[in-house]
């Protein structure tokens, strides 16, 4: 059995591999997946709770039905949206600094 074959047969190894690919297709897909603007904010949906339905009021002054799967922040942001469009965000922090990790690791044992 080879390194990758064991590394492969370690649970957490398999669960990482699951959130990671789950991650990186929600960043692939942030466009698609996201319901309004992150950055959008209507006064009239502060701080709701999960799954509120209403007009959300976008900057151009239009309104558009909506429902906030995962509820409003304290300036009545959609939260789902700024997750889905933060993700691709977070996978690049992640690999920038998994790839120092690693740099620094291959300068101390050459």
């Amino acid at each position: 059995m080879n390194n990758l074959q064991r590394l492969w047969a370690n649970g957490s190894v398999k669960f990482g591999a699951v959130v990671l690919g789950t991650m990186i297709c929600v960043a692939l897909l942030a466009p698609f997946l996201g319901t309004v603007d992150p950055s959008a904010m209507d006064s009239n949906f502060i701080n709701k709770a999960v799954g509120v339905s209403g007009q959300f009021a976008l900057l151009d002054g239009s309104t558009v039905p909506h429902t906030f799967w995962l509820g409003t922040d304290s300036f009545g942001r959609d939260l789902y949206s700024r997750v889905v469009y933060g993700t691709p965000i977070c996978i690049a922090r992640w690999q920038h600094g998994a790839t120092h990790i690693l740099v620094g690791y291959r300068q101390l044992w050459p």
